[in-house]
C-alpha cells in the first residue's frame, strides 16, 4: 500500500500541471475567439457592376429559353448557345410597345454558339424564338433590363 501512496503523491503534481495547462490552453482559445468575433468583417470593395459577367449566357434549347430575368442596361455581349436538335431564333420584344428591338441574324444550327453585342435600354422585355412555331410550344421568356 505505502507504494502505491507514494506512486499516487508523486503523479499528483504532473496531473496538476497538466490539467492547469489545460485550463490555461482552453480559455485562451475562448478569449482569442470572443475578441475575433468582436471584431466587424472588412467588407470586400464592390464595384457597382461586380455581380455581372463580363458575358451573359443565353441557352436556347428545344422550347426553353434560359438566361437571367434582370440584365443591366447598356452595352451587353451575349453568348447564344443553341442546345438540343432544333434550329433557334432570338427575338428581343418591349412590351410597352410589341416592338422588336433586336433579333438574331438568321437561326442559330444545333449545337451552334455565337457571340453578339448590343445596347439595351432600360425596360420590361420578351425574348422569343419565333423559329417554326416555337413560341406557341413555350419558347419565350420575360425579362426586366434595369439601370
Amino acid at each position: 500500500m505505502a507504494n502505491k501512496a507514494g506512486m499516487i503523491d508523486r503523479l499528483r503534481p504532473g496531473l496538476l500541471c497538466s490539467l492547469g495547462l489545460c485550463v490555461l490552453i482552453t480559455g485562451s482559445c475562448e478569449s482569442e475567439q470572443s475578441s475575433a468575433e468582436n471584431e466587424s468583417p472588412t467588407p470586400p470593395e464592390l464595384s457597382a457592376n461586380a455581380n455581372i459577367p463580363d458575358t451573359i449566357e443565353i441557352i436556347l434549347a428545344d422550347f426553353y429559353i434560359g438566361m437571367p430575368d434582370i440584365l443591366p442596361a447598356g452595352d451587353l455581349t451575349l453568348r447564344l448557345a443553341s442546345e438540343g436538335v432544333e434550329e433557334h431564333n432570338l427575338i428581343f420584344v418591349r412590351k410597352d410597345n410589341d416592338l422588336t428591338v433586336w433579333e438574331t441574324d438568321g437561326r442559330l444550327s444545333p449545337y451552334e454558339v455565337q457571340t453578339v453585342e448590343l445596347n439595351l435600354p432600360a425596360g420590361e422585355y420578351t425574348a422569343v424564338c419565333d423559329f417554326s412555331g416555337h413560341e406557341t410550344r413555350g419558347m419565350f421568356f420575360e425579362f426586366t433590363v434595369s439601370q
